[in-house]
This record gives C-alpha cells, sequence and structure tokens, in this order.
C-alpha cells in the first residue's frame, strides 16, 4: 500500500511538473519499463483531464447579501436578561449567606474564651485564643473553600453588574 502511495505521489509530481530532472527520467523509464506504473500514469492523466475540463461555480455576486438576508429572517434569541430568573439568583445567595452564617456561628461555639485577669497597668484583659479548633476537621476546610469561591464569584458577579450599570447611564 505504502509502494503504490509513494508510486501515485511520484507520478502526481512527475505530471505536475514538480520533481527535479533526475527524478523526471526515473519515472519515465519506470512508465516505459513496468505495466503498473504506466496503468497508474494513464488513470492520473485521464483524472486531471477531467479536472481541466470541469467547470467550478463560483458564487452569484449576491451571494454574501442572500445569505446575510435569509439569516436577518431568523428569530433572534433573546438577551440573557429576559430568560435568567432574579429570584433564583437571589435565592442562592441567601443560600450561600445563609452558609456562611453557618459557619460562623460554629466558630464561635467552638472557640473557648480563658480570660486572664486582668492587671492594673492594663485596660484590655489578655486571652488565650486556639484557632486549630475551628479548623481541625477536613469536611469543614473544604465546605469553607468552596463557600468562600462562590462568594468571590458572587461578589464578582455583582461588582460587574453595578458597573455595567454605570456605564449605561453614563452612555
Amino acid at each position: 500500500m505504502q509502494n503504490e502511495d509513494t508510486m501515485n505521489l511520484r507520478l502526481w509530481q512527475y505530471i505536475d511538473g514538480t520533481c527535479s530532472a533526475a527524478e523526471k527520467a526515473a519515472v519515465e523509464q519506470l512508465i516505459a519499463t513496468d505495466n503498473l506504473w504506466k496503468e497508474n500514469y494513464t488513470a492520473l492523466i485521464q483524472v486531471q483531464q477531467l479536472l481541466q475540463q470541469s467547470s467550478l461555480d463560483a458564487p452569484s455576486l449576491r451571494f454574501t447579501k442572500n445569505v446575510m438576508e435569509s439569516i436577518a429572517k431568523e428569530s433572534i434569541a433573546p438577551a440573557t436578561k429576559i430568560y435568567i430568573n432574579n429570584n433564583i439568583i437571589k435565592g442562592l445567595a441567601a443560600v450561600f449567606i445563609g452558609i456562611v452564617s453557618v459557619f460562623v456561628i460554629y466558630a464561635f461555639l467552638q472557640v473557648k474564651f480563658d480570660f486572664a485577669p486582668a492587671d492594673d497597668k492594663t485596660l484590655i484583659p489578655e486571652h488565650n485564643f486556639d484557632y486549630s479548633v475551628l479548623f481541625n476537621n477536613d469536611w469543614v476546610n473544604v465546605v469553607l473553600a468552596l463557600n468562600m469561591i462562590l462568594g468571590l464569584f458572587l461578589l464578582d458577579q455583582y461588582l460587574t453588574g453595578k458597573k455595567r450599570k454605570m456605564r449605561q447611564q453614563r452612555g
């Protein structure tokens, strides 16, 4: 199969005139001596003649305009503001805020405040605060990380919306 592909490639180069003089002589000799090369050469010459005889249909001068007119007849999809329900967005924000508030309450419940007796010189009492109690569970850390990422996305969407509204009011 590879030999046949190589033979066809060399024959096409010979027919197109893109081969060197040495290759041209070698192909001419193979066509004269080998029947398989001669059969493939005559078949490829016939293919080339058919290709040259066929004329390519050029598109009409109004082709682009016709395409654009047919596209204009189609209905255009509505803007995203129409099919995005704001109540769903508000509900997701409420769930996010609820989850964050539950974790804040959980954090405060896990803290054990141990106030040391105040000196006469200090007005603020000293306390020992152990943060390891809050974040010692892997699942708590995973949920907190996911909530932080979701919160940042929500904040980005909110700020982008405000920026867009300000641009529309100015322009």
